[in-house]
This record gives structure tokens, sequence and C-alpha cells, in this order.
């Protein structure tokens, strides 16, 4: 037998092998940025992949790496370090007053503070979409609650938003950071010393969001309550 057929057997052998093992590693590192959600649509060379051109896929590990870069996910990090060592006392950290100037979403407003005009993305919460857009359309294809269901359940949460906040003085709460969108991401404590997102959460108009993004507050967010409710009639317009 020639040395050479020695060589060629266990190639022969490992080609298999190795090819599978060349899309799994391409897959895991194709190159890209990721939307808000994580997630991005496959434009090129798609095949390797093993994906479809268009097909829309996820990879959370990678947003989180975006916001690292910009600085967040450390900064929050260090924040839950410092919560665990106070006993999760939030008035730790640096806080801000600021004056609503107007009421967008459940979770989303504008205000002016000390610092200028900005708006606040409410650290921790997520309430459901209060105009058809992208985000409750593609949670729809994905399974999640769609525009027909987010939309009633959004305006209730906003107009709860507005019963609290509006022409209000609150107090923001760290760990400060920016989102995707430059919006400000704090906690809000209201003028009568509740926590805004908690409220938000117990009353079932919103969720923990500590889900999809950790924070400092999200164990006692996550058990205070059941979910997002269904309007009911004393909420509609």
């Amino acid at each position: 037998m020639r040395a050479g057929s020695l060589v060629q057997g266990p190639s022969f052998l490992l080609a298999p092998i190795l090819a599978v093992l060349a899309v799994a590693t391409g897959a895991l590192a194709h190159p890209g940025t990721v939307a808000a959600d994580g997630c991005h649509a496959c434009r090129h060379g798609c095949g390797p992949f093993g994906l479809a051109a268009g097909q829309r896929h996820c990879h959370p590990e990678r947003l989180q790496e975006q916001q690292e870069r910009r600085g967040g996910s450390a900064k929050l990090a260090r924040a839950e370090a410092r919560i665990g060592r106070a006993g999760g006392d939030a008035r730790e950290f640096e806080t801000e007053r600021a004056r609503i100037l107007k009421v967008s979403d459940g979770d989303t407003f504008q205000v002016e503070a000390a610092s200028g005009k900005d708006k606040v993305r409410v650290l921790g919460i997520d309430c459901p979409e209060s105009s058809h857009n992208a985000k409750c359309e593609r949670n729809g294809r994905q399974g999640r609650d769609s525009c027909d269901v987010q939309v009633p359940r959004g305006l209730a949460a906003k107009r709860r938003a507005i019963e609290l906040l509006a022409d209000a003085t609150v107090t923001l709460e760290g760990p400060f950071s920016r989102d995707p969108f430059g919006r400000r991401l704090a906690y809000v404590r209201l003028p009568d010393g509740q926590d805004f997102g908690l409220l938000m959460i117990r009353e079932g108009r919103c969720e923990d969001f500590g889900w999809k993004y950790p924070h400092p507050r999200s164990g006692a967010y996550r058990n205070a309550g059941p979910g997002v409710r269904a309007p009911d009639a004393s909420s509609r317009p």
C-alpha cells in the first residue's frame, strides 16, 4: 500500500465532518450589526450559514456586544454589583429631578432637567405599543402579541402614564445609560415616592423587561405582577 493511500482514507472520512464544522462556525461568526431587538436579515452569501436570502434571525450575544461597545452594559454591570452590596437600595445611585414635558408612551416621555431637555425610556419595563409600528408587527410574526392585541393595551398604559406623570416633577434614578436610540434609561420615582415602573407592572399595564435586558431591579419587577392585562371598560375612551 502506498503512503498516499493512508492519507487519502482518513481525509475522505474527515471531509464531511470538517464541512459541517465550517458551516456551524460561519453561522456563529458571520458579520453584520443587529437591530434593537438583536435580530437582522441575511442579505448576501446566506447559503453557507444555512439561511435563506432575507431570512431574519437573531444574535442576542451580538446585541450585548454592541451595547458594551457603547459602554451601557458595562455601566449596568457595575450598578448591579453596587446594588448587591447596598442591599438593593437604589438611593445609593445618582439621581436627577426632572419635569415631565410630554408622555409619548407608557414607558417613554420627554423631560426637562438641569442638564437640559431629554427623552427618557423607563429602565426595566416594557409596555405594549400604542400605535401600529414595525415593532409590534415584528412581534406578531414572531408569535408574540400582534399590533391588534398590543395597541388597545398600549393606549391604556399611555393614559395611565399621563394620569401619573402629566406636569409632574419626578426623580430620575440611575444607573443612567443610553439605549440604541439615544434615549436616557432611568428608573422613575413619582412625587409621592412610588416607583413608577413597579406601579405600572403591579397594575398590569407593562411587564418586566429583565428577560431581555437585565437590570438591577429585575427581581422585584418580575415578581410584582402577572403580566400585561387587557384594558377594562373604564380605561377605554
